[in-house]
């Protein structure tokens, strides 16, 4: 009996190693197979050529190919550059997942922060290419952002919808990041303290110049 036991507990301890073994590899070939995603998307959106013929025959000019350019087709008519922080995000799943680190949970502040730069991303573009078309011309938001700032713009107008998005935009960097607000500012306080310690030295050398 005792030895029936044994083996029996034996048995279950190799079945469970097994088990763990399996999950471990599927978990982390999961996490590569995204992390390679997410770089043939990036690379698809960096050279992504809109004259490209999209899901039919022809040369294409895009680096990664006739599936780059399909791919980054579909995610720029979608959500314009804001398809370029889905990929980012989908990297950094595929990381956590190689690193043994599992799938933030649902109410985490990675999605929470995820979503809220990826509106901002898709929907900024539109609104600051209709308030400066010369600076920006004709904006990239995709179907999402041009929906977005459409509906923004009516309830809030152009000025109230750049703002509402740059505050989103400062949130979910803040959120993604785990910076704190004061940390944030502090941040923020140093960069505007050098740079305009620059700008003093570059204008006193300048007025040394010209007095010498």
């Amino acid at each position: 009996m005792a030895r029936a036991a044994a083996s029996g507990r034996s048995r279950g301890g190799r079945a469970k190693a097994t088990s763990s073994v399996a999950s471990v590899l599927l978990q982390e070939s999961a996490g590569l197979f995204l992390l390679a995603l997410s770089l043939l998307a990036a690379i698809a959106l960096a050279t992504h050529d809109p004259a490209d013929p999209v899901f039919t025959a022809g040369p294409v000019q895009n680096a990664a190919g006739a599936l780059g350019a399909a791919l980054s087709a579909v995610l720029r008519r979608s959500l314009g550059l804001g398809s370029f922080l889905l990929a980012g995000a989908v990297a950094i799943v595929g990381a956590r997942l190689m690193a043994g680190r599992g799938l933030p949970q649902l109410a985490s502040r990675f999605w929470v922060g995820a979503a809220l730069l990826g509106v901002a991303a898709s929907t900024l573009p539109p609104i600051l290419g209709h308030l400066l078309p010369d600076s920006f011309g004709a904006a990239d938001g995709g179907f999402v952002g041009e929906r977005l700032a459409r509906g923004q713009s009516w309830l809030l107008g152009a000025w109230g919808a750049l703002l509402l998005n740059a505050v989103l935009l400062s949130i979910g960097t803040l959120v993604a990041t785990g910076l704190s607000v004061g940390r944030a500012l502090a941040v923020v306080g140093v960069f505007v303290g050098w740079l305009l310690a620059g700008l003093t030295l570059s204008c006193w050398g300048m007025s040394f110049c010209q007095t010498a």
